[in-house]
């Protein structure tokens, strides 16, 4: 539990507007879903998807300052993509079983 505590405190949320063309874009590729919130975070090493009711994507914070928009694009795409087919859930079901 120290490190999920650890972990939240170090997620700092993107605005919205830094983002809006690649939220766009992910939106035209999924229009019936809520877009989650984007983090960034320094204790991650590859961006994720995390969270089944309020899901959100968390990108490691060394990666950002180096991709394209089109790069960001991918990545966010792939991550709602995930979000979407409800991957986190599939994973939650399957480490129970």
């Amino acid at each position: 539990m120290a490190f999920l505590s650890g972990f939240r405190s170090s997620l700092l949320r993107v605005p919205e507007d830094e983002l809006t063309c690649v939220l766009q874009a992910a939106k035209s590729e999924f229009p019936t879903i809520k877009l989650p919130s984007v983090y960034v975070s320094p204790a991650i090493d590859s961006p994720v998807a995390l969270g089944c009711l309020r899901p959100i994507i968390v990108l490691p914070q060394s990666l950002c300052h180096g991709l394209s928009v089109e790069e960001l694009t991918g990545i966010l795409i792939h991550e709602v993509a995930n979000i979407y087919h409800r991957d986190q859930a599939v994973g939650l079901l399957q480490r129970c079983m």
